[in-house]
């Protein structure tokens, strides 16, 4: 998991860009007697995103016809919204595809992190979309805060500690099957181990990760098993636990297949199935 970059330009004229290209009468009409009013609505939320209290939020009432005119912005397809994406999701080392909120599917949406539904006025806020899956966006769903308690990660303001704090248990030595949980054990703010705590469960990763765990037990046994080696030289550990290094530098040092290889490499029984 890693943090996002988020978009850097003036929100308003990305809102601006957008209504521009609309060519529903019915909708330019009904917006453009809005359009002053969702200028001073996108500042207040700029506000409060560099402040990181987006929790605090209180909505704009407007009757249900404005709501789904200005939900209608939105379309995940339109250009603008494909540009957005690949700016997002461009790093200096490549493209970030993979859904940053599990680790585990590509990207394929948008997730409004203060959702449409509520907030019908931040439907294209540009700050407000998050890159990620289709299976994170149905689980986060409208269940984003408690009062002001923000229940989930912002993956642009919450910044991810550089400390490990997600750790695997090896159930059975026979199946390898495992189980994945959260320990605050270097020192992470309590508030933020408790954000990533609700995250981790709201999204029920924990799970998830468990499921698709058998096929990075095969697949490192193989990568393993090409050293043509048994035991494994220290060497050779040395070499893999490097390999492990990297693929957290570039994913994050809580990535949960190098959490789950690095406690493989350390269980005596699995490294035996390498004879």
């Amino acid at each position: 998991m890693n943090n996002y970059k988020y978009y850097d330009g003036v929100a308003y004229d990305f809102f601006t860009e957008v209504f521009s290209k609309k060519k529903d009468v019915v909708l330019k009409t009904a917006i453009n007697h809005i359009k002053e009013d969702v200028k001073v609505l996108y500042r207040n939320y700029d506000e409060n995103f560099d402040r990181n209290t987006l929790g605090f939020l209180t909505r704009k009432e407007y009757q249900d016809d404005i709501c789904t005119h200005l939900e209608n912005l939105y379309k995940y397809s339109a250009k603008a919204f494909v540009k957005l994406r690949t700016e997002l999701t461009t790093t200096g080392t490549g493209r970030m595809v993979v859904c940053q909120y599990c680790t585990l599917n590509k990207v394929n949406t948008f997730d409004h992190f203060v959702p449409k539904g509520e907030f019908s006025e931040f439907s294209i806020h540009p700050r407000n979309l998050l890159c990620c899956c289709s299976e994170c966006n149905s689980k986060k769903n409208n269940k984003w805060r408690e009062g002001s308690k923000v229940l989930f990660l912002n993956l642009y303001k919450d910044i991810l500690p550089e400390n490990q704090y997600l750790f695997v248990k090896i159930k059975d030595s026979k199946t390898f099957s495992v189980s994945f949980y959260l320990e605050n054990k270097f020192g992470v703010d309590e508030n933020l181990f408790g954000l990533i705590q609700n995250h981790y469960e709201g999204l029920n990763l924990f799970e998830r990760f468990a499921e698709n765990a058998d096929g990075v037990v095969s697949s490192f046994l193989n990568d393993l098993k090409a050293f043509d080696e048994f035991p494994l030289t220290s060497r050779s550990i040395e070499i893999v636990r490097k390999q492990i290094g990297s693929e957290r530098a570039a994913k994050g040092i809580n990535y949960w297949e190098s959490v789950l290889k690095l406690a493989l490499l350390d269980n005596v029984d699995f490294l035996n199935l390498i004879k």
